[in-house]
């Protein structure tokens, strides 16, 4: 049922939404007008933490030379303001974050504050000693 005293100026909370409705197309029309858009670049193998994109992730990294083939490659193409190096760097940083996502990922599995096994320490820092 519909009242006609009611007014979405006299609820906060209506208020607070429209605001936000508002503001939220205000930013987005900003963003339009200056070319700002968010834009899912990069390796594509690191949108998602999946099994197979991580796993073809470390097949990636462990081609010699083709993360830098691959960077030149969209350095070259893209219209960008930074060198090379700046470029390489921003890629090695987008690398390094998805590598943390993927941590983060895989300890969201065990319990919190779970002690290291003796198996991971046996292999990781016995055998990395020897």
């Amino acid at each position: 049922p519909s009242r006609s005293d009611t007014s979405m100026w006299g609820r906060g909370v209506f208020l607070f939404f429209y605001l936000c409705a508002i503001s939220y197309l205000a930013l987005t029309s900003r963003q339009l007008k200056y070319d700002v858009y968010i834009v899912r670049g990069g390796l594509r193998l690191t949108h998602s933490t999946d099994f197979l994109p991580w796993l073809g992730f470390q097949v990636y990294n462990a081609v010699p030379f083709l993360q830098e083939f691959r960077v030149l490659t969209d350095w070259t193409v893209t219209v960008t303001s930074l060198n090379f190096f700046m470029w390489m760097k921003l890629e090695d940083a987008h690398q390094s974050l998805y590598r943390t996502t993927c941590d983060m990922q895989a300890r969201r599995m065990l319990p919190r504050a779970a002690k290291r096994t003796f198996r991971e320490k046996l292999l990781q820092g016995v055998l990395l000693l020897s």
